[in-house]
């Protein structure tokens, strides 16, 4: 039996014609005795998905929806008035009335753009605008699919009302059923006694039920009214209005909140953490936490963006810390912490940076603001810097402070601050000599109140260093003289090792040497070219007593390969070395051709020192040996995922090894297993000997473990630890934390935490990049399944 068609243009009836019993969408209408659900509908399983629909899946989703190809081969374009969109309907049979309303029956069809409209019976009344579609309904558009037994749509507005509905929204991935299901504009979609989810269809994990749900698609966000949080259709809790989140941008409400609890005087905690999205370029998150044996504790995150950069302020504060007076009686217990960070573009190439860190005491950040890392804070940095750069100067100026938040560090070891430090470097090159000068001004100051003696010093530093090359470079080599002076004077304070006004002069005289030999070779099916690179440095400049000179801001140089072609052993301005040496090394690459990408580089060298060194900091740099250990990089990348790097140094004369660092790491191209094993060893007057190990296993295909263990060898104990347990599904997953660090009095902290995401409504924040700093590969693996 064929369908008539009927066509109108502001339900103005135009002539009939007759089409074929194609319909313009063939879907079924019901499944195992009852109608399906929308989401049953256009659910695919991954593997009948296109390649295009998979790559926008996460990994563990098992499948997702597809809106299928539903539109008239001959349809119109469609205008952004709906008024302007003519109507058709195809049905069985049709009659009219005196004043032309349509009587419709018979798997009827209307077709609005971009709207389709099916069901069984259909009333179209012209004076109203409007249509009553009964029967079997499925009203779809390329953004939702709804199904019910009753809707009334107008045809101008294309506002419509479904009852006994249920519908998906294909892009947000929400899904649900109601009473009713209204749209009376564009953008707001309202669900009256209805239920909302993003899990796939028949998967009850969780859902919001609630009298009434509003979905602004909009502003992207939804309202809900007497919510109800359901795991497995159970009520869990209820909340009279809440917002939520139905796609990715940014919107107030309350985050899902974590619990934790802690060994060292923390107890349990539980935070509730609410987003305000105040507007486009500024926003912040109040996070109140109630900590057992403390008290309330909140922190705030603010952000401000505008055309000059981004800014970050970030406050912690809790009145009363009762444990914190258990242990100081003599305090009030109010404890608090400041962190600001501002990025900003000033001008053309200029630049400002502000990091500026305060707590209200040493035990602020152990007790209130441990993040997962097992590292433990020294010193707070408070920064300004000021930098610009050019094709000629670049500059940058700063004032640089610092709060020490260890116990175990003396006054008259905690750092200078730098109040100013100027920086001025200028560069020019022609066709033979490279010209450039490097200068620097600090003013050193630190409290000297409980200082006595030498520790008391203070005062001015001006560094110039003036320096000139001549680069001669072929494709097989290349040689690189250079001359350098290093002038530096000094205007002190209370300097107790000798006059306050000095000066020092230090020339530098190098000669950089190198040659490229290269060979191609096949490796299997692999081509590959393997280069020879011998490389000579030689450094000269004449001892200059210094012993004067306080230290501000020096340290020696831990010797490694990246050490050997340095022109100095020293990092800071308060000493230079003096040097008559030779080093001598060679580095062989093996590099695929077709990718560029190295195979495997192995590099070795040795220093020869012609003279001794006497140049020293407080004992340290100074040695009168003829030659230094054998320094080696060794970097191994046979396959995708997997790396060694090996770094170490060998004195051939004892036949021992002075350092060593290995790192292996390896990962499946879907981050499903990783592994990091790592080892540390240095012999010197404090000796080290680390291991460490990181992975994630998947324990079945929605559940994984991950962790790092970090055990010092030499004291026999455990360093630190991370150890996880995370579940996963389409629609949530949730993690188990357990993470323990050295105080520093040495006892071992330990830390559980528990938390929870459900997709679309909360996530975990920046907790993943807390566990790749553990565990390097967990970004990875995040990336593959959002």
């Amino acid at each position: 039996m064929t369908k008539t068609v009927y066509q109108f243009a502001h339900l103005l009836v135009l002539p009939l014609t007759i089409a074929s019993t194609q319909a313009w969408a063939d879907e079924s209408n019901s499944g195992e005795g009852r109608a399906k659900t929308a989401a049953e509908i256009d659910w695919r399983p991954k593997e009948l998905m296109s390649e295009a629909e998979r790559s926008k899946l996460s990994a563990i989703c098992k499948g997702g929806y597809v809106v299928p190809s539903y539109l008239p081969d001959d349809s119109p374009p469609v205008s952004q008035d709906p008024s302007q969109n003519p109507m058709r309907v195809r049905a069985d049979r049709a009659s009219f009335d005196a004043e032309q309303n349509a009587y419709i029956e018979g798997g009827v069809e209307i077709y609005q753009a971009p709207f389709l409209l099916n069901g069984d019976t259909a009333n179209l009344d012209q004076k109203a605008n409007s249509v009553t579609v009964n029967g079997d309904i499925r009203l779809r558009s390329p953004e939702m699919l709804l199904t019910g037994n009753k809707v009334n749509y107008d045809i101008e507005s294309g506002a419509f009302t479904i009852e006994e509905s249920s519908y998906l929204a294909h892009k947000e991935g929400f899904r649900g059923q109601s009473a009713s299901v209204k749209r009376p504009s564009e953008n707001i979609v309202i669900i009256e006694d209805g239920t909302i989810t993003r899990c796939d269809p028949h998967d009850k994990s969780w859902s919001v039920a609630a009298s009434e749900i509003t979905l602004d698609q909009a502003e992207g966000v939804g309202y809900a009214e007497h919510f109800r949080f359901r795991v497995q259709d159970v009520p869990i809790f209820y909340f009279p209005w809440v917002t939520f989140p139905i796609n990715d941008d940014r919107k107030s409400g309350f985050l899902y909140p974590s619990i934790g609890s802690s060994n060292v005087g923390r107890g349990a905690a539980f935070t509730a953490p609410y987003y305000f999205n105040l507007a486009p370029n500024y926003d912040a998150t109040l996070t109140p936490a109630y900590i057992h044996g403390r008290g309330l504790y909140t922190e705030l995150e603010g952000r401000h963006l505008n055309t000059f950069g981004e800014s970050r302020i970030n406050l912690g504060y809790i009145h009363e810390d009762e444990e914190h007076i258990k242990d100081y009686p003599w305090r009030d217990g109010q404890r608090w912490g400041l962190s600001f960070e501002n990025e900003s573009t000033i001008a053309d190439g200029w630049k400002s940076t502000i990091d500026y860190n305060v707590v209200s005491d040493n035990d602020y950040l152990e007790d209130l603001a441990r993040s997962l890392s097992i590292e433990n804070e020294t010193h707070l940095d408070r920064v300004w810097k000021v930098n610009y750069i050019g094709d000629v100067w670049q500059f940058d100026g700063s004032v640089h402070g610092y709060q020490t938040v260890d116990s175990t560090v003396t006054e008259a070891n905690k750092p200078y601050s730098r109040l100013p430090e100027l920086n001025l470097i200028g560069s020019w090159n022609n066709e033979v000599f490279d010209w450039s000068v490097d200068s620097q001004y600090t003013y050193f100051f630190r409290d000297d109140e409980l200082l006595t003696g030498n520790d008391k010093v203070q005062g001015n530093r001006l560094r110039i260093k003036p320096e000139v090359s001549m680069p001669m470079e072929q494709l097989w080599g290349y040689l690189t003289p250079s001359l350098k002076v290093d002038q530096t004077n000094y205007a002190l304070e209370d300097n107790g090792l000798g006059d306050d006004d000095i000066s020092r002069t230090v020339p530098f005289a190098t000669l950089d040497t190198g040659l490229y030999f290269d060979r191609p070779f096949q490796f299997g099916t692999q081509d590959y070219n393997q280069t020879l690179e011998p490389r000579a440095f030689y450094v000269y400049s004449p001892e200059v007593k210094q012993d004067d000179i306080p230290d501000f801001d020096t340290s020696v140089k831990s010797f490694s390969y990246s050490q050997l072609f340095s022109d100095d052993r020293f990092v800071g301005g308060d000493r230079v070395g003096d040097n008559n040496r030779v080093t001598l090394g060679l580095t062989s690459r093996f590099t695929q051709l077709s990718s560029g990408i190295d195979s495997a580089v192995f590099s070795i060298g040795k220093i020869y020192y012609l003279e001794d060194q006497n140049v020293n900091l407080d004992g340290e740099g100074s040695h009168s040996e003829s030659e230094s250990p054998f320094a080696g990089e060794f970097i191994l990348t046979p396959v995708q995922g997997l790396d060694l790097k090996v770094t170490g140094l060998w004195d051939d004369s004892e036949s021992k090894t002075v350092e060593g660092n290995s790192n292996l790491s390896f990962h499946t191209q879907d981050y499903g297993y990783v592994l990091n094993l790592g080892h540390t060893y240095k012999d010197d007057d404090a000796p080290l000997e680390q291991a460490n190990i990181s992975t994630i296993v998947p324990v079945t295909k929605k559940i994984s473990a991950f962790g790092r263990w970090l055990y010092d060898l030499n004291d026999k104990r455990t360093a630190g630890t991370l150890a996880g347990l995370e579940y996963r599904s389409c629609c949530w997953r949730a993690q188990v934390l357990s993470s323990s660090y050295l105080t520093d009095d040495s006892e071992l902290s330990h830390t559980i935490l528990f938390r929870i995401e459900l997709k679309g409504l909360a996530g975990f924040g920046e907790s993943g990049e807390e566990i790749d700093e553990q565990v390097p590969g967990y970004l990875g693996r995040e990336r593959l399944y959002h």
